[in-house]
Order: structure tokens, then C-alpha cells, then sequence
């Protein structure tokens, strides 16, 4: 029993609950509405299920980072290379979204594709405030003077 039940849950240590929660999405929230949780519901409305399958894209972007930034063989000069890269990224993605592109979005995209209209304005423009404040986060913890006194200490 606990080998299924590791086997079956195994998919949280890997950065994906948010990915697997969509995904599932249809039986959880048959699961949680025959057992009377309010979040069933959520799991039927459209909207909050964008900003999931959202949520899911970037954290498996930032679970990317996190793992290539871990390892005996990255270099600080590797780790601020993959951290500067990522920032020029969000800022990419920020554009992309003022298109209304969603390319960058992959669960995202293929969601809003199967909807009867567009994905509303507003939660485009949810995504990319998310998105400028993951930008100035990123930019207080790795400020661009940190990248450049390594360049020039070495």
C-alpha cells in the first residue's frame, strides 16, 4: 500500500502539483463537490482555471531554474549566467502577453484555446502585473551590479 500511494503522489517532489492539479482537474472536482468542499466549484469556473493553468506554467519555469541553478559542477559564474537569463525572460514574457501571445504559456495557451472566446482582458492583464513583480523580485535579490562585480572581480 504505501508503494502505491508513494507512487501515486510521487509527482509533488517534481514541481508539477500545480501542472498535475490541472490535469485532474475534471475528477477532483467531481471528487470535492460529491464531498461538499467549496473548492469543487472552483474547479468548474473557467476563469480561476486560466489563472491555474497559469500558476502551473511559471512555477514549472522557476522549478526549471531552481534545478539547473543546484549541482556540484554550477559555477557562480553558470548560476548569475542562468539567473540574468531567466530575468531577460520575464521581460519577454511581459511583451508576449501585451500581444496577447501565449506561446510562452504552453498549458495556458492550449487551455484558452479550448474556451468559447478569448481569454477576458483583465486576466491577461493579472498575469502580466504577476509577472513585473516577479521581475522586481528577481531584480531586489539579484540586483544587475551583483552580475557585473563578479564579471569584474574575476
Amino acid at each position: 500500500m504505501s508503494f502505491l500511494l508513494h507512487r501515486e503522489i510521487s509527482w509533488l517532489s517534481r514541481g508539477k502539483s500545480l501542472i498535475r492539479l490541472f490535469e485532474l482537474r475534471n475528477d477532483v472536482g467531481i471528487f470535492l463537490r460529491n464531498n461538499d468542499f467549496a473548492m469543487g466549484e472552483k474547479l468548474c469556473d473557467e476563469r480561476w482555471l486560466i489563472k491555474l493553468a497559469y500558476f502551473g506554467d511559471i512555477f514549472l519555469k522557476i522549478n526549471y531554474l531552481c534545478l539547473s541553478l543546484q549541482g556540484k559542477a554550477v559555477t557562480v559564474f553558470d548560476a548569475t549566467e542562468k539567473v540574468q537569463g531567466f530575468k531577460k525572460k520575464l521581460t519577454y514574457w511581459v511583451e508576449s502577453i501585451k500581444i496577447e501571445s501565449l506561446d510562452c504559456f504552453p498549458l495556458t495557451k492550449r487551455f484558452g484555446e479550448g474556451l468559447e472566446s478569448d481569454i477576458p482582458e483583465n486576466i491577461l492583464t493579472e498575469f502580466e502585473l504577476h509577472l513585473l513583480h516577479l521581475i522586481d523580485a528577481f531584480n531586489s535579490y539579484f540586483p544587475n551590479r551583483l552580475h557585473e562585480n563578479i564579471k569584474e572581480n574575476v
